[in-house]
């Protein structure tokens, strides 16, 4: 779901924190026109922060998922391998 945020130039923002080392983050802004549920927003409405503890959870959700797809795309492949090794 992110995938178009990942591929994008500058996705990824570097901003001094506190103990003076660079901390990387999402773009709110652009966040937002992924899933806007993953954005936080400030006292007028506009986007202030990404809710990282959601995005966590919507990845291993999305991870879980192709791990079940790899995992059967397997197991088909390897029985058409069998499949294959009987006809021969």
């Amino acid at each position: 779901m992110l995938c178009s945020i990942a591929d994008s130039p500058g996705d990824g923002v570097a901003r001094p924190s506190v103990n003076r080392r660079n901390s990387h983050g999402l773009v709110a802004e652009e966040v937002q026109t992924v899933n806007p549920d993953l954005v936080a927003r400030d006292r007028d409405e506009k986007p202030f922060t990404v809710r990282y503890d959601s995005a966590n959870a919507m990845l291993l959700n999305e991870f879980l998922k192709e791990h079940c797809e790899v995992e059967q795309l397997t197991k088909d492949f390897e029985s058409r391998l069998v499949e294959a090794a009987k006809a021969n």
